[in-house]
């Protein structure tokens, strides 16, 4: 998980890598939820082909941040402030 000022869907965004498991499904819709401390702030969704899956691609998704989180979060530990769950 790191913030980024260098997406093409956002001026800034918290990218988090995510990796399939073998318990993933072809072409499956999942649902990455972002968590701040325990609170729902955005959701998106991935899903992978079956090669994808295969050699276990990473993926990345990302969620627009505001200026003012980019400067304080850049290049800091921010796993104590953000978590991620991702289900069907």
């Amino acid at each position: 998980m790191w913030v980024s000022n260098n997406t093409w869907r956002y001026d800034y965004a918290l990218c988090v890598e995510l990796k399939p498991t073998n318990f993933a499904s072809a072409n499956k819709s999942y649902i990455v939820e972002l968590y701040e401390k325990n609170h729902l702030r955005n959701s998106t969704n991935v899903s992978w082909n079956q090669p994808e899956i295969n050699v276990l691609k990473d993926t990345y998704v990302c969620f627009p941040i505001t200026e003012s989180e980019y400067d304080a979060y850049y290049l800091e530990d921010i796993s104590h402030i953000f978590s991620i769950s991702v289900r069907e």
